[in-house]
């Protein structure tokens, strides 16, 4: 009998234990496995082929674009306007055809908006003239003030820098041949706007040792045309993605050039070879708006 009762509490006792260290329900998962829940240390290193999104990843911003409007499907014109984009390699005779080069300082630009003053500074610095970006900019002429779209009112890029040279929230636009020609006579030195010019007149002006500060436009399609009024009542036509560069070489006679090196301030590349083909048509395709150039001597 003792017996007995002493098997009865063993079981009693053993079954009390069970109970007591078994997981409660809400400790486990579907499968009866228990759930562990561990908190990422805040230091802890995060493996470098996760990506972490930003909440508030910054808008893309494209130089020369008054709304900052997104691109949207190409035409068969935005097509056209991205081919004479397209990198060329040297022309296979190159060791045979004449070539002048001109050792131009590189410098990309300060600003989102600020090429053709980069170009600018460029062509100084040729001639031993250090200066930056935003001195250049108020001596084109700087007093920032945004695109009055209700009433179509802006400034005159001939005379001027138009809109903000690097606010991304606010518009802005940049400047053309005349108002750069303008500034590079504040340092002291000749300088003329020209629209309509050759691939011979740019090759005569490489050869006479002058750099050429040339407009074009950059990546940005659709590439269209803006109209506004200055306050004075003049009419503006201007357009998408307005682009400067600087000829700092050509290869080939002056009467018949084959190719060019150009400096871009945005993109950074320096002496990128373009064809005499594709360069006359990269600056053609909106006439003389796009076909602008500036020698300084």
């Amino acid at each position: 009998m003792k017996k007995k009762i002493i098997l009865v509490i063993v079981l009693v006792l053993a079954l009390w234990a069970t109970l007591l260290f078994m997981p409660s329900l809400k400790d486990k998962n579907n499968n009866g496995t228990k759930l562990v829940v561990t908190e990422t240390p805040k230091n802890a290193l995060i493996p470098k082929n996760i990506i972490i999104p930003k909440e508030n990843p910054a808008k893309t911003i494209i130089p020369n674009n008054p709304r900052n409007n997104p691109p949207p499907v190409l035409s068969a014109q935005d097509k056209r306007f991205l081919a004479t984009l397209a990198k060329e390699d040297l022309p296979k005779n190159v060791a045979d055809l004449p070539f002048a080069h001109l050792p131009v300082p590189f410098f990309k630009q300060e600003y989102i908006r600020s090429c053709e003053e980069a170009s600018l500074r460029m062509v100084l610095a040729y001639y031993k003239i250090e200066t930056d970006d935003l001195t250049i900019a108020e001596r084109v002429g700087y007093n920032p003030r945004p695109w009055d779209i209700k009433n179509n009112i802006w400034d005159d890029p001939n005379k001027m820098f138009v809109g903000f040279i690097d606010d991304p929230s606010k518009s802005g636009y940049g400047a053309f041949a005349p108002a750069i020609a303008n500034a590079a006579k504040t340092y002291g030195h000749d300088a003329e706007s020209y629209v309509g010019v050759t691939a011979q007149f740019l090759a005569q002006q490489i050869y006479a040792g002058y750099p050429v500060i040339v407009w074009g436009f950059y990546d940005v399609p659709p590439f269209v045309k803006y109209t506004w009024n200055t306050p004075e009542g003049k009419k503006i036509i201007a357009y998408r993605g307005e682009h400067a560069r600087v000829v700092v070489g050509v290869f080939g006679d002056p009467s018949k050039p084959v190719g060019f090196l150009l400096d871009d301030p945005l993109t950074g590349e320096k002496e990128e070879y373009w064809s005499a083909e594709r360069l006359m048509t990269h600056m053609n395709e909106f006439g003389n708006l796009t076909n602008q150039a500036v020698v300084v001597q």
